[in-house]
């Protein structure tokens, strides 16, 4: 079986699934989407963002910047602060990138890829 046949049914070629470490997934799972990527981008830009500033931001309604929000948290790479409110009823929460966290994601891409291995010499 070459690379470019389907395994097992599944239709996403083995080429496009290479195996990867758990650290790697996670990064890529964190980086390699293109919502959660201008989401970070947003925060380490600006700072602490409320869920509608960020939605208005990156251009994407508020249900699916929930949705990402809710994946950084659970990747880790992002903190939910509750906001105080006047009137004590409403719950507000501000989002902030955990930025040494951010840069372990990127690290274990390189390991990933072989970044500070041995390689060859270019020609």
């Amino acid at each position: 079986m070459d690379q470019s046949e389907t395994v097992h049914n599944d239709p996403m070629p083995r080429v496009a699934r290479p195996k990867l470490s758990d650290d790697a997934r996670s990064a890529l799972a964190t980086l390699g989407e293109p919502v959660n990527f201008a989401i970070l981008s947003r925060l380490l830009e600006q700072g602490p963002l409320t869920r509608g500033r960020i939605a208005e931001l990156v251009e994407v309604n508020r249900v699916t910047v929930q949705d990402h929000l809710e994946t950084l948290r659970e990747l880790g790479v992002i903190e939910a602060h509750p906001i105080q409110e006047p009137d004590g009823k409403r719950h507000r929460y501000e989002y902030v990138v955990l930025e040494q966290v951010v840069s372990e994601r990127y690290r274990d891409l390189g390991v990933e890829l072989g970044l500070g291995r041995n390689r060859p010499a270019s020609k």
